[in-house]
């Protein structure tokens, strides 16, 4: 016997176990939708399954709903976490187990472990950049790395140099390989050359000669439009890659 069945008085099969079709339980037949319901203990509600209008439930103990993900009949879906008294938080775990991104029902915020707000944006097909370059913009809208110092069209650093990596990346698309993250807001790992100034903390940075560095800007009416953000981390001298705090302006 390689299935079973039990039906109702109408002669339709209300629960299948049936071991031929990939060992598939069914609840429910035509006019009768089905539903699995898990009960604990004090014989509350805490797992639902709900057939007719495709939606799983979760309650605690108490018998209050602090999940669910409803399909509203296939016209949208929605999901929830938590409930009255009990506010919902949205874990999401990368590769180590720990949270990466997380969603606090109770107090209204989302925090990210990663640090910067960046954009894709395409690149010039002759670059070949790596993180932390500091790029410009060029005629035809496409990013080239920086090779002029106090350079108006800075447009950023490009994100994931060190261990800053970014939060938040906007306009991703797969449809072409020669794009990049370019940090827009917070904090990034960039290449920097302090050969001919040294860098303190707080220094603005605006772009320099040297290809996809920036350096101390020590001329502010000149660097106007062109700094590319503040120092988080001395370099007393040479060519390196700091963390600084984007801010275009």
């Amino acid at each position: 016997m390689h299935s079973i069945s039990i039906s109702d008085n109408t002669v339709s099969r209300a629960i299948v176990l049936d071991l031929e079709d990939g060992a598939r339980l069914a609840l429910g037949s035509t006019g009768k939708f089905g539903k699995l319901v898990l009960r604990n203990k004090d014989n509350k509600d805490t797992v639902v399954l709900n057939g007719s209008r495709g939606s799983f439930e979760l309650k605690n103990p108490s018998g209050n709903q602090v999940f669910f993900l409803d399909s509203f009949d296939g016209k949208r879906t929605a999901l929830y976490v938590g409930s009255s008294g009990i506010p919902g938080t949205l874990f999401i775990r990368g590769h180590n187990d720990n949270p990466t991104i997380t969603l606090d029902g109770e107090k209204g915020d989302i925090f990210l472990n990663n640090a910067d707000c960046a954009e894709d944006f395409d690149i010039s097909d002759s670059e070949e950049v790596e993180p932390g370059a500091v790029m410009v913009i060029q005629q035809d809208g496409r990013l080239q790395q920086s090779n002029t110092a106090y350079d108006k069209r800075v447009a950023g650093v490009v994100s994931g140099a060190g261990n800053l990596k970014p939060g938040i990346v906007l306009d991703k698309k797969k449809i072409s390989s020669n794009r990049k993250s370019i940090s827009l807001i917070g904090k990034v790992f960039c290449k920097v050359d302090a050969e001919n100034s040294p860098i303190e903390v707080g220094d603005l940075l605006t772009t320099s000669s040297t290809r996809g560095h920036a350096m101390k800007a020590n001329d502010p009416m000149t660097a106007f439009g062109a700094v590319i953000g503040k120092a988080l981390h001395p370099l007393k001298s040479g060519k390196g890659l700091i963390p600084i705090l984007i801010a275009l302006q």
